[in-house]
């Protein structure tokens, strides 16, 4: 984890009290490069926040903000995979991962910070978050 600096203080903050089932580290993830590449909870036009509010359920929608443009994500679990549909205006971008190959849920350990595969995790979503740049950048060009 050295390459990703705070993600494990992240990860570990979540856990305590905040963790309703492993597969939220996925969640967090994400969210830990959503955060650290600009993009902000949307709470109003005047609030944003950082930290998200997890429950117990298969789908978690998160409304962010960037630049003043709004982006819902919706996250859900569903066939044991992991997945997430990103929407700003009509645009639409998704990823799909398999929770076995990242979470391991056959192994032993529950670590709160155990991500499986970390890498492709990792590009899969920096695609998905550069891809969201670029169309911020030519929509504030337009």
């Amino acid at each position: 984890m050295e390459k990703y600096p705070l993600l494990e203080t992240t990860l570990l903050f979540y856990h305590n009290g905040n963790w309703k089932t492993p597969k939220d580290r996925l969640i967090v993830f994400l969210h830990y490069f959503m955060i650290n590449y600009g993009f902000r909870i949307f709470i109003d036009k005047t609030t944003t926040a950082e930290t998200l509010k997890l429950k117990y359920d298969d789908t978690l929608r998160i409304v962010y903000t960037k630049s003043q443009e709004v982006l819902c994500i919706t996250h859900y679990i569903v066939d044991g995979f992991y997945k997430f549909d990103v929407k700003i205006n009509n645009k639409q971008y998704n990823a799909s991962f398999d929770l076995s190959m990242h979470l391991g849920l056959q192994s032993s350990s529950n670590s709160p910070i155990e991500i499986h595969n970390l890498d492709e995790f990792v590009k899969t979503t920096l695609r998905i978050i550069d891809d969201l740049n670029k169309y911020l950048e030519e929509k504030k060009n337009i």
